[in-house]
This record gives structure tokens, C-alpha cells and sequence, in this order.
């Protein structure tokens, strides 16, 4: 993903530059309304790439936490295992990363032990 938005960034600073010598031959021409509209088409394109480099930024800022627990396990880093106390607080530190939802499987399905556990003990600390 991050080698196309590296790409798109490039496609609309190159649209923008093609505006841009656009209008530098309406103005040669003497074609004011024309050279207008393609320097703010330009400038158009030149914003945009430019969301697309915070759009980077700002994602690559939310990956980190993520690349950082690439060292553990990954029932360690994004499953909810272990008692309800330890379930309650992963939870809880996924509430204040800013989580609204999670979604829940159980690894004893079709065993309905682990979620009567979990509905019992878990949800009522989050209602």
C-alpha cells in the first residue's frame, strides 16, 4: 500500500506540473480565463498529493504499535486469552487505544463453554 500511495503522490505532482505548462502557454498566448482555470487545477493537484503524504504519515504512525508486537506471539498481541480479569483489561487497553468494537471467537467452538464464560464475566464489566 505504501509504494501506491508513493506512486499516486508522483501521478498528481506530475498532473499538476502538466497544468502548471499548460498555462504557461495560455499566458503566452494571452489566454487569461485559461491559465486561470489550469493554475488552479494545478494547485488542486498539488493539494491532494499533498493528503496523500499526511494520509501516509499519519498511517505509518498507526502501524507502529503494530510492528512493535510483531515479536510476540500473536495469540500474545491481538487475541483475548486468559482469565476474564486478563480478557477485562486487554479489552480496556483497546478501549483507551480508541476501540469501539471487537469482535469475538471462541477456540473451543463449537464448545459454547468459553463464550457462557465470557458473556457471563466479561461483557457485564463493559455495560
Amino acid at each position: 500500500m505504501e509504494y501506491d500511495l508513493k506512486i499516486l503522490q508522483a501521478v498528481l505532482l506530475v498532473q499538476a506540473l502538466y497544468w502548471f505548462l499548460l498555462a504557461s502557454t495560455f499566458s503566452q498566448r494571452g489566454e487569461r480565463e485559461a491559465r486561470l482555470v489550469c493554475i488552479v487545477i494545478g494547485w488542486v493537484l498539488v493539494a491532494n498529493s499533498l493528503l496523500v503524504l499526511t494520509y501516509r504519515k499519519h498511517t505509518h504512525r498507526a502501524r507502529e504499535p503494530l510492528i512493535r508486537s510483531m515479536s510476540k506471539s500473536v495469540e500474545q498481541s491481538a487475541c483475548l486469552i486468559g482469565t476474564p480479569k486478563q480478557c477485562i483489561q486487554k479489552i480496556e487497553q483497546y478501549e483507551k487505544a480508541g476501540a469501539q468494537q471487537i469482535v469475538a471467537g471462541f477456540y473451543d467452538f463449537p464448545s459454547l463453554k468459553g463464550l457462557k464464560i465470557f458473556a457471563k464475566s466479561v461483557i457485564p464489566h463493559f455495560k
